[in-house]
């Protein structure tokens, strides 16, 4: 059978090397978790699979945790869960730091799962340039559906407000955001099919004597005291947006 044509196909010279046409297409069927957004160049990709190896975590005291786990996942084999302490307003968090080759639009994307009673779920894109250092942030807050983003007052803006989240089954969601290393501007925010222009905010800065680098963080907090968890899945972190 011919490469490419039907398989009633006569012969053809025989070739070792095929163009192809999609290759975000193979991607998918390889079963990568880089299929949400494929704009910009992947510069750090983990599915938890391997566990929490370069990240760190912090939760608050008390009964709960921050572990790899089997169930729930988005795509893969692990996540991370986060189960709250029995207290109102109980975070868990996941960090790490990522190399920065060079300046230019950086894009977070995360899966999530929120517990019944989460307040938010929060992204921090913190980035070091050498002399200063940008604090990028987005929330999500469950219960109102306000979207927020860490303005250059380092205060918690709304951008806009959509419906609370519905849960059925305890889907997962995905979240990324966007932001402009040259310019220290949001450029977008994105929450399932869709897509915010936050072009208009700048973030806090302030001087910092840290080498270029990125550091990230997610996190979760709930609203009552119980002890139900919320997960993370899937990181991605783009660059060339």
């Amino acid at each position: 059978m011919a490469h490419g044509t039907m398989d009633y196909f006569g012969t053809n010279a025989q070739s070792f090397m095929h163009r192809v046409a999609d290759l975000a297409e193979l991607a998918v069927r390889l079963g990568s978790s880089d299929v949400f957004d494929r704009r910009g160049n992947v510069l750090l990709m983990d599915s938890f699979d391997s566990g929490m190896a370069g990240w760190t975590e912090a939760h608050t005291s008390g009964t709960g945790w921050v572990a790899p786990i089997i169930q729930p996942t988005h795509l893969g084999r692990l996540a991370i869960g986060c189960e709250y302490s029995s207290v109102v307003g109980a975070t868990g968090e996941i960090a790490r730091y990522v190399a920065m080759p060079q300046i230019s639009n950086y894009g977070f994307e995360a899966a999530f799962q929120p517990a019944a009673n989460n307040r938010y779920f929060e992204q921090l894109f913190d980035v070091y340039d050498g002399t200063r250092v940008y604090y990028y942030g987005f929330r999500w807050y469950q219960q109102t559906g306000e979207l927020k983003v860490l303005n250059s007052l380092y205060a918690w803006e709304t951008i806009t407000t959509i419906s609370p989240l519905v849960f059925s089954g305890y889907p997962w969601f995905v979240v990324k955001l966007v932001v402009d290393m040259d310019t220290h501007h949001y450029v977008r925010a994105m929450v399932n099919a869709t897509t915010y222009d936050i072009s208009a905010y700048a973030p806090y800065s302030a001087t910092a004597d840290m080498s270029a680098i990125i550091y990230l963080s997610l996190r979760t907090a709930n609203d009552v005291a119980d002890t139900t968890m919320a997960a993370f899945d899937d990181i991605i972190v783009t660059m060339n947006e």
